[in-house]
């Protein structure tokens, strides 16, 4: 990626033959012709560049050397992950299994999260936003806390 942050939420639909089309502004800072596409913590979708998969993977693969519990990790995510090309109209092909596991069918919501991109389930995702709606004043009063924003 060159250094600018994948931002904002989409919604979308999704092919017959399971592709979608990125966004043109999260497209544009993706300096591959390929991603990788994983299994995410909430059945989603987690889109990463090569840059950023590295980034990811990197510390997780020093960690499992030692730990059972990171290596059992890294073998879940990398089973489940897929390198995708980005075709000439800008779309990706959402893997079967992978779409099987978060329910995309034929919408989806692309979200953009700094150096991934997320892919949802819309009802999924509506689901999820509710319940940290709910919660976000007390997420950012601990995010503060810990990071020593409120004393």
């Amino acid at each position: 990626m060159d250094g600018n942050m994948f931002l904002g939420n989409y919604k979308h639909s999704v092919d017959k033959k399971n592709r979608v089309k990125l966004p043109s502004n999260l497209r544009r800072k993706v300096v591959d012709d390929s991603l990788i596409l994983t299994k995410g913590e909430n059945n989603q979708i987690t889109v990463f560049t090569h840059e950023s998969w590295e980034n990811y993977i990197s510390p997780i693969k020093e960690k499992a050397l030692h730990n059972k519990n990171y290596k059992i990790y890294l073998r879940a995510i990398f089973a489940s992950a897929e390198e995708v090309s980005i075709d000439s109209q800008g779309r990706i092909r959402i893997p079967p299994e992978l779409s099987s596991f978060s329910k995309i069918d034929d919408e989806v919501i692309i979200v953009g999260i700094d150096q991934i991109i997320e892919l949802w389930n819309p009802d999924n995702y509506e689901k999820e936003m509710v319940e940290v709606d709910e919660k976000l004043a007390e997420y950012h009063d601990y995010i503060a806390k810990e990071e020593g924003f409120l004393k």
